[in-house]
């Protein structure tokens, strides 16, 4: 049953071709430079949908897509993931450190090039007789004269090789040899106790090797003539590795190779093996796709919007408008905009404190509807978190956590449905999965982490300030939203001073761990700009908080969050006294609270 769930989330490497080009929404406008000859960097965090991208780009979905071979392709996409590798030989510590360097460039140039003649040999592309001569000559020429340059001193013998495929298989067998020696070498070098054994083997580097090596193929009437090289998770490479890989992309030779890396906002470092940092719009270009997505909620909100409808047409469900398959809870609604129309009376009135009529009412009716939900009944959770663009803003700019939540919310209408057609998902299944969702990320995700950085041998330390920080600011931003301030939706705080070192990891932490959003803002002074972090709005449901605004944030001060970070609730009790909260005050609206929930 689980199969049919439209909103299962699968890996892209996973996915087919025809899958892949019918659930894959065109995001190419949002990033156009990435289908631009040139290095670029997409960096967002894990979900955001830069695999299903590559994924998208490989070229047996561009010749599906298209409706063409991969010859008439105006680029070759060549998927080279870094996750699932044994790259990071931590081993080679042991050596000088222009030794790693050599070795550690050998072991990615061999590596790409494993990965780029394998698709090759897959796609078994359908070269031309005098495509096919070009490669005989090439592999027993130009290819001898690589391989003598990076130190390979075996025989290289073509005899007998009938079709393409046997000459690529042959050169893809001499770099896997290349890379499984080094590679072995690097394991053994963890059995060496003082003396270091002389490593004796090929070494290829991207000038000398890799880099002539594709360039080669380009020249192929059959071929593309741009190689992207679609380099996924960088960050897990090592810090010299990515030294290396920053150095290939400082070479900037032509357009026919562009090195094309996502990250998951942790690649530390811009410098290369020389010590120079690579800079963009020179070196290459850059694109946060966290960035985008939450400074616009437009784009993102018509980017779920196509994703779902797509999915539900493939899977033929009966409603495949995903505004009516997500639906509100009626009650709620027809109950906030009862205090919308309150608002604009009393604005009318002349009894309202804001001074835009339509930009106000929309600002304070949902707040004041959670608010009178505490101070009538006392319970919070009775807010529910149901409707199609409400779980848009749960998902706080990354697909993934839309689709993931959206799953299980199939699966829960599966169980409680006696039909076995789902047409939409009620509010109530909407709310307690939401709900779970935001509980599981906040509570059975962090402990994990904590138990992952103990079996590690890292301080927990930063862990627990990261988790006082979360509900601290939770909390404050609760307080807010139950506060008379001009803007009560706040999700986002500003850093008005210079932050400690302290303050600095511990916000980077819960970046890396995907539970704020990094950016900047202008400075009070007007004089710059200052650090900004997003709390990722999946958490919206442990406080009951307003997702839906994208614009709230509020300054501090570094003394301030310092206390966050050790004692949560005096952070929270302080500001709760600036605020002067008081459940009692004149919200301005004139109706009372039913107690329907």
């Amino acid at each position: 049953m689980q199969d049919n769930n439209p909103f299962k989330v699968r890996s892209p490497e996973k996915v087919s071709a025809k899958e892949a080009v019918n659930l894959f929404v065109d995001v190419f406008n949002d990033f156009p430079n990435v289908l631009v000859p040139g290095n670029t960097f997409v960096n967002g965090p894990r979900g955001s949908g830069k695999s299903m991208m590559y994924r998208y780009m490989m070229p047996d979905c561009q010749a599906e897509e298209k409706k063409c071979s991969i010859s008439e392709l105006g680029y070759y996409g060549c998927y080279i993931p870094i996750k699932a590798t044994n790259l990071d030989k931590t081993e080679l510590t042991r050596l000088r450190e222009q030794a790693q360097k050599l070795i550690n460039e050998h072991i990615l140039s061999t590596h790409f090039a494993i990965r780029f003649l394998a698709e090759f040999i897959k796609y078994d592309l359908k070269l031309t007789t005098v495509d096919f001569e070009s490669l005989k000559k090439f592999v027993g020429g130009e290819f001898k004269v690589l391989l003598r340059k990076s130190g390979w001193r075996k025989e290289l013998n073509i005899e007998n090789k009938e079709t393409p495929n046997q000459l690529v298989s042959q050169v893809l067998a001499i770099c896997e040899e290349m890379h499984d020696d080094c590679i072995e070498y690097c394991d053994r070098l963890g059995f060496l106790d003082k003396k270091t054994k002389f490593y004796e083997g090929a070494l290829c580097n991207y000038l000398n090797f890799l880099h002539p090596l594709l360039l080669w193929f380009t020249t192929l009437e059959a071929f593309p003539k741009n190689i992207f090289l679609l380099i996924d998770d960088a960050d897990n490479l090592s810090v010299i590795q990515k030294k290396v890989l920053n150095t290939w992309v400082s070479y900037r030779l032509g357009a026919e190779i562009s090195l094309k890396v996502s990250t998951q906002m942790r690649y530390e470092i811009y410098l290369t093996l020389s010590g120079h940092s690579i800079d963009s719009p020179h070196d290459y270009s850059e694109i946060n796709i966290s960035t985008i997505y939450t400074s616009s909620k437009n784009k993102y909100k018509d980017l779920i919007e196509r994703i779902v409808a797509r999915r539900l047409v493939k899977f033929n469900i009966p409603q495949p408008d995903p505004v009516k398959f997500f639906p509100e809870y009626e009650t709620q609604e027809l109950r906030i905009k009862e205090i919308y129309d309150s608002h604009i009376e009393n604005f009318n009135q002349g009894k309202s404190r804001g001074s835009q009529k339509y930009n106000d009412a929309n600002r304070y009716s949902r707040p004041d509807y959670i608010r009178l939900l505490k101070s009538a009944s006392k319970q919070g959770s009775s807010y529910h978190y149901s409707g199609f663009e409400q779980l848009i803003h749960l998902s706080s700019g990354i697909v993934r956590f839309f689709l993931e939540s959206a799953a299980q919310m199939y699966a829960e209408m599966e169980k409680e449905s006696q039909s076995s057609e789902i047409s939409y998902i009620s509010h109530t299944v909407q709310n307690k999965v939401a709900r779970n969702f935001a509980n599981e990320f906040l509570f059975e995700e962090f402990e994990h982490h904590k138990k992952t950085a103990k079996a590690e041998g890292f301080s927990t330390d930063n862990m627990k300030m990261l988790e006082n920080l979360i509900n601290a600011l939770g909390g404050v931003f609760s307080a807010i939203l139950l506060s008379s301030a001009s803007e009560r939706r706040v999700f986002s705080v500003a850093i008005s001073d210079m932050p400690t070192e302290r303050l600095v990891q511990v916000f980077q932490l819960g970046v890396n761990l995907g539970y704020f959003q990094p950016s900047t803002i202008g400075n009070k002074e007007g004089t710059g700009r200052t650090r900004l972090y997003i709390m990722n709005r999946r958490l919206a449901p442990v406080f009951t908080l307003d997702p839906t605004s994208f614009a709230g944030y509020k300054f501090f001060r570094t003394n301030e969050l310092e206390i966050a970070l050790d004692d949560p609730n005096e952070f929270i009790n302080r500001i709760k006294r600036k605020l002067k909260i008081n459940p009692e005050e004149d919200l301005f609206i004139n109706q009372q609270l039913d107690l329907f929930e």
